[in-house]
């Protein structure tokens, strides 16, 4: 899957997740967010533009798919 099949959140991205504070070449990755379940291109996204604290993922719960890659996505 890439986030044109899933919505993913965040400040000034490019199509491949980029956002305002990680704009590197391997900074294509995705976060899936243990408190809202929402995909952000970033915790630092996350904390500007959601409406509640962020939430560490338990260990309890590391087989979660939480990481969306957009390097799977391009051809």
């Amino acid at each position: 899957m890439n986030s044109e099949q899933i919505e993913v959140r965040g400040l000034d991205m490019d199509p491949q997740t980029r956002c305002r504070h990680y704009r590197g070449p391997m900074d294509i990755l995705a976060i899936k967010m243990c408190c809202c379940r929402v995909y952000y291109a970033c915790k630092e996204c996350h904390d500007e533009l959601a409406d509640h604290q962020i939430r560490v993922w338990p260990k309890s719960e590391w087989d979660e798919m939480a990481i969306l890659c957009e390097f799977a996505g391009q051809s």
